[in-house]
């Protein structure tokens, strides 16, 4: 989770309640709310520096090289946050994946599967980064007894239904 070195975000963890989740789950899913919260400021950050281009020094001649110079450390900035965006993507898809090995065919309709299946199905993190919905597991507050009522899809639904994406 390097990239959380970059930006770590401020989460109330006093507003997440583990209720009848696993141990081991339960620190994934932290994990995946932390790097969905990452990829959305990464992908903030690099829009908003984006529409702010390099301006012209005023008052001050400036040669073509200077111009180019600054130029080319706007797009760096602009690679640089994207790249963190797409390793937030990445590591979050990979500790979705890492959920599926803590589950068995007995778990079945437990907390742990919905809370999985429910977080794959919104997520959608099999896509591709700019496709996938790393927004709707961006938590501020999830209590699992109460958000896991239900089939995962309807579950998936309602969390993109809250963050606006669907």
């Amino acid at each position: 989770m390097d990239v959380l070195e970059f930006w770590r975000p401020k989460i109330d963890w006093a507003n997440f309640d583990q209720g009848p989740v696993s141990d081991a789950m339960w620190n994934h899913f932290r994990n995946v709310v932390m790097l969905c919260h990452a990829y959305d400021h990464w992908k903030m950050a690099a829009n908003a520096t984006r529409l702010a281009p390099p301006r012209s020094y005023v008052g001050m001649p400036e040669t073509k090289a200077d111009q180019k110079r600054r130029k080319n450390e706007w797009k760096r900035n602009i690679d640089a946050q994207e790249g963190h965006m797409h390793r937030s993507a990445f590591l979050a898809s990979e500790q979705i994946a890492l959920m599926s090995y803590l589950l068995t065919d007995d778990d079945k309709d437990t907390p742990n599967w919905k809370l999985y299946f429910a977080l794959r199905t919104a997520v959608a993190h099999q896509l591709p980064h700019g496709q996938a919905r790393y927004h709707a597991a961006a938590f501020t507050s999830f209590r699992a007894a109460h958000e896991l009522e239900g089939d995962p899809a309807d579950i998936a639904l309602r969390w993109l239904r809250r963050s606006g994406l669907a």
